[in-house]
């Protein structure tokens, strides 16, 4: 007489595990491009006006104002220029931050 031994795992629970791993992966992934496109639309908005207020400042500054009011208004301006490129810059590293991580 032959003899046959069979042996039978329950693998449900594995499987379960295994979907469930998945389905947070993916959730994962799309909360990460939500994320980065939310930065990269934020940025965009926020540098838009600044670069207009920016490129007014640099006319503002280039061209040959009355004695008094250059006297009166070019430190202003300056530390106002000052300020935007310290701003911009701080965008532009949150906007690379969002594209390493994409």
């Amino acid at each position: 007489p032959s003899q046959v031994y069979c042996t039978f795992t329950d693998i449900t629970e594995s499987k379960k595990f295994e979907q469930t791993i998945l389905q947070a992966k993916h959730k994962a992934e799309v909360a990460d491009k939500l994320k980065s496109a939310f930065l990269a639309n934020m940025s965009h908005e926020i540098r838009t006006p600044l670069n207009g207020i920016m490129g007014h400042i640099d006319l503002v500054l280039a061209n040959d104002l009355e004695e008094s009011y250059r006297e009166d208004n070019l430190e202003g301006l300056r530390i106002a220029r000052g300020s935007g490129e310290l701003l911009l810059s701080i965008i532009q590293d949150i906007l690379d931050l969002s594209k390493i991580e994409a």
